[in-house]
């Protein structure tokens, strides 16, 4: 493990904390996004903010894991603050922790669209919802966090929201290490990149958190991930195909926490314990053709 100090551009090369110097003919850039602190006032006053970044998740969990396995211990309340499946994913994933301790974790998920899973039908986003209440989510839609004050959340209808421990997925800022890599930013305060996530200010960067042009909506972590590992394969090789891998033409699924998950494409929709079946599979094949690529 090491941290990038300098990034030479001009020279491709980058120097890290340990004196070593790494030249590079195409760079991926994956860092992960900080809490912006300035989004919501009083955001640090809670006894805990997460971030959706691998090493964050695993915190939270051994924390909360910790006082569910403590019968005599009070459960914190958790409020996932996040547009879309990725929010869904995680509060759903956090009814389940608790549930596989037999207790019943006290989660809030506060999404800002009328929908959880906006690009999916009413039907699928009906039985979603119906479903995570019955486990007991409480779920606020078309709201957002103002402040937060005294272990609450304070919503713009001024409504409060019991929440020690925020899981944040948006509210996000790009990481200050991107500052070193002296790019400018675009009206929307991110890099402008292409179809294939490349930089359009410097093609030997791929910029793998930057949304694609030419997209209505962010891709997910998969999406963008294959998307990633596309793009890198045909700049390593040389050949300028055209990408068969399209977000809008490929099934979504999320993981619920409890076997049964749901999957839509457009107006289509499905759910149920095969679907976990068929997401590990999907994932598993997608996994063996990066070990194969790298």
């Amino acid at each position: 493990m090491a941290e990038v100090l300098e990034v030479d551009r001009q020279h491709r090369r980058i120097t890290l904390d340990d004196g070593r110097q790494l030249d590079y003919d195409w760079l991926s850039v994956d860092l992960p996004p900080v809490v912006d602190e300035h989004a919501i006032p009083g955001f640090y006053t809670a006894k805990g903010v997460f971030t959706a970044s691998a090493d964050d998740l695993w915190s939270l969990r051994q924390r909360l894991e910790t006082q569910l396995a403590d019968a005599a211990a009070d459960l914190p309340s958790v409020a996932v603050i996040g547009d879309g499946p990725a929010g869904v994913e995680l509060a759903a994933n956090l009814l389940a922790l608790g549930e596989r301790y037999g207790r019943r974790l006290p989660v809030t998920l506060i999404d800002n669209d009328r929908r959880p899973i906006p690009g999916a039908c009413r039907r699928a986003n009906r039985w979603l919802m119906q479903r995570l209440l019955r486990r007991g989510l409480r779920l606020e839609l078309v709201a957002t966090a103002t402040r937060y004050d005294r272990n609450q959340l304070i919503l713009d209808d001024g409504s409060a929201v019991d929440a020690d421990l925020l899981l944040v997925t948006d509210h996000l800022r790009p990481s200050p290490a991107l500052a070193l890599f002296n790019l400018t930013r675009d009206e929307s305060g991110g890099f402008a990149v292409d179809t294939r996530l490349r930089s359009q200010q410097d093609p030997c960067l791929f910029l793998a958190r930057e949304n694609p042009a030419g997209l209505a909506e962010m891709p997910t972590a998969r999406e963008r991930a294959a998307l990633l590992l596309e793009s890198l394969s045909q700049a390593i090789s040389g050949e300028a195909r055209t990408l068969h891998y399209d977000q809008f033409e490929r099934w979504k699924a999320l993981n619920l926490g409890d076997l049964r998950d749901i999957a839509w494409r457009g107006s289509l929709w499905c759910r149920g314990r095969w679907v976990r079946r068929w997401k590990h599979r999907r994932d598993r094949r997608e996994v063996t053709r990066y070990l194969g690529n790298a």
